[in-house]
């Protein structure tokens, strides 16, 4: 049986969670020979998807994404699934499905806020090759 979940994502901030499988009896599912994969778009039609590193271990899938990755994943409602691959045979079980909500982050790494002896503001983009300057 697929497990339904909503996730919430904030961009730029590293991402990870962490799924326990566990048998009928409530003990932790064996992994041993199963690889995981997972994916998330911005529909189930989407050409583009963007992969989450993932690992298992004692009936615990993790998935996962750093924080540049998170930083260019527009705001917004997205469709992700993670599912379990056995090694042997590749069979494919859908584990987990669900929707991500990405945050936008207001706080950009990239954009420093200069203040000069005037007490005049500005911004200047730390990305820009010819650093950029946006004066308020």
């Amino acid at each position: 049986m697929t497990i339904k979940s909503h996730l919430v994502l904030e961009q730029g901030a590293t991402f990870s969670v962490n799924f326990n499988l566990t048998d009928d009896n409530g003990n932790p599912l064996d992994l041993t020979g199963y690889n995981v994969i997972s994916q998330m778009k911005r529909w189930y039609t989407s050409s583009n998807s963007t992969s989450f590193t993932t690992s298992s271990s004692s009936g615990v899938v993790s998935i996962g994404l750093d924080a540049n990755t998170t930083s260019s994943i527009l705001a917004g409602r997205y469709v992700y699934d993670v599912y379990l691959q056995e090694t042997a045979t590749s069979t494919m079980s859908r584990i987990v499905e669900g929707t991500i909500t990405v945050t936008p982050q207001v706080t950009l790494a990239s954009n420093v806020w200069v203040t000069n002896s005037n007490s005049n503001g500005y911004w200047v983009d730390a990305n820009s090759s010819s650093n950029s300057t946006y004066w308020l």
